[in-house]
């Protein structure tokens, strides 16, 4: 947290201009929300491991996903599970 606020802080006292400060912490704070969205859906994808294997599902493999927000695209990592008889899926 002590670091968002030091980046917070350079980036008001780098820009004397009103616009040109809050075009630069606007972006700053949509790529922070960005890594935040990040973080919890790949937590959120934890969380479905010991579910997901109560139903016979194996994971068979993570790849990166992607998703397009208002703060922009979001990348990361989620659990693609297997069980012989059923299809693939990605809970």
């Amino acid at each position: 947290m002590e670091s968002i606020i030091t980046d917070i802080v350079k980036i008001i006292k780098s820009e004397n201009n009103v616009l040109a400060r809050e075009k630069a912490l606007m972006c700053y704070f949509f790529d922070l929300i960005g890594e935040l969205m990040k973080l919890a859906l790949e937590e959120v994808d934890v969380g479905l491991v010991d579910e997901t294997k109560k139903q016979g599902y194996q994971v068979e493999k993570k790849n990166k996903r992607s998703v397009v927000t208002v703060f922009g695209e979001i990348s990361y990592w989620r659990r693609r599970y297997v069980c012989p008889g059923r299809k693939a899926k990605y809970p």
